[in-house]
């Protein structure tokens, strides 16, 4: 009966190393698989590193390509340049408009019906009730171009007078240059060439 006995040593022996097999596949699939996350993970820090590196890079090497905008001082300059530059334009039309009625033969009819319709503008109540009839009136008409210069005590009166006249003027000297200056003797000046027709 003792030869059908097994031996409870040998018949486990298979399930142990069984076991221990198992075992072994586990834990190497555990290692692989946290050497993996470890590996990944490094990884993912060091793209992370890089794009911090990058980002914190990105402003300086945009400010080195990007030009700067003007700065107030450049900004102010070329205000005063473009203000300079109309009124260069603008004495350069008047001063050729000047030119032309000084070289302008007289249309001596249509001359002196014109100069009458802008004497009696100037003649206005408007002006009087304003306070700024000028001292001394002078109306010229040529063939198209009419010159018209008044002299008032201030400069100020001549610049208020200037702006009345060229109000009520502009249907008889739709395209005018207007000149206001101040006198030596503290006086004002208005100077008018009114393109008349």
């Amino acid at each position: 009966m003792e030869t059908f006995k097994t031996n409870p040593g040998k018949s486990r022996a298979p399930l142990i190393l069984v076991g221990l097999v198992g075992l072994a596949v586990i834990a190497g699939a555990v290692v692989t698989s946290r050497n993996g996350n470890t590996n990944h993970e490094s990884v993912s820090e060091h793209d992370a590193a890089g794009v911090e590196a990058s980002g914190a890079e990105a402003p300086d090497v945009a400010s080195r390509h990007r030009s700067p905008g003007p700065t107030r001082i450049e900004i102010g300059q070329s205000v005063v340049a473009e203000k300079q530059a109309r009124s260069k334009k603008m004495d350069d039309a008047k001063n050729a408009v000047a030119m032309r009625f000084e070289q302008e033969p007289a249309d001596a009819r249509w001359s002196a019906q014109m100069e009458g319709t802008l004497q009696a503008l100037a003649d206005a109540p408007s002006y009087k009730e304003s306070g700024v009839t000028p001292t001394d009136l002078r109306i010229d008409c040529r063939t198209t171009i009419c010159k018209v210069t008044a002299t008032h005590p201030s400069y100020s009166a001549a610049a208020d007078w200037a702006m009345l006249y060229m109000t009520s003027s502009a249907g008889q000297l739709p395209k005018s240059f207007t000149n206001t200056t101040t006198s030596a003797d503290g006086t004002g000046r208005v100077e008018i060439y009114g393109q008349a027709r």
